[in-house]
């Protein structure tokens, strides 16, 4: 099965992780956010087939761990919702698929979405560590409808 080109769009599109989603079974492995508290809790993802496809295969370097003792900069992923392109874990076949250029100027990255946890996809850590640069997931709690 050849992989998508790309995930979704704006946050409206279906998902992948959208019911009727079963994420013990094994599928093209891809990333996805937390989007319950029951599953937070449940620690589901840890079970998830998708799982062990979703564990950064780089470490940050030592002399990364301690942040310097000066102004920092922390850049912010907030792309079209998050978990396009950058969910097919295997990779896809977008050639203009966002990407960043400059590492060296950042500390600290931060993946964003709009979803209760987002947790960084793999090719995000390993790209910040092997420029030395920290990753943060992010949490959103939104309050009344939506």
């Amino acid at each position: 099965m050849a992989p998508p080109q790309s995930i979704g769009g704006s946050t409206g599109d279906s998902r992948p992780w959208d019911p009727p989603f079963d994420p013990t079974q094994p599928s093209i492995p891809i990333s996805y956010p937390i989007t319950t508290l029951e599953a937070l809790a449940s620690g589901s993802y840890y079970n998830s087939f998708h799982y062990p496809f979703n564990r950064s295969s780089v470490p940050l370097p030592p002399s990364a761990v301690a942040l310097p003792p000066r102004r920092r900069i922390l850049v912010c992923h907030d792309m079209k919702g998050g978990y396009t392109d950058d969910a097919l874990v295997q990779g896809g076949d977008n050639s203009d698929a966002y990407a960043i250029w400059h590492w060296y100027l950042m500390d600290v990255f931060v993946y964003f979405s709009h979803y209760l946890v987002t947790l960084p996809p793999p090719c995000w850590t390993n790209a910040a560590h092997t420029h030395g640069v920290r990753v943060s997931s992010s949490s959103s709690f939104f309050f009344g409808s939506r």
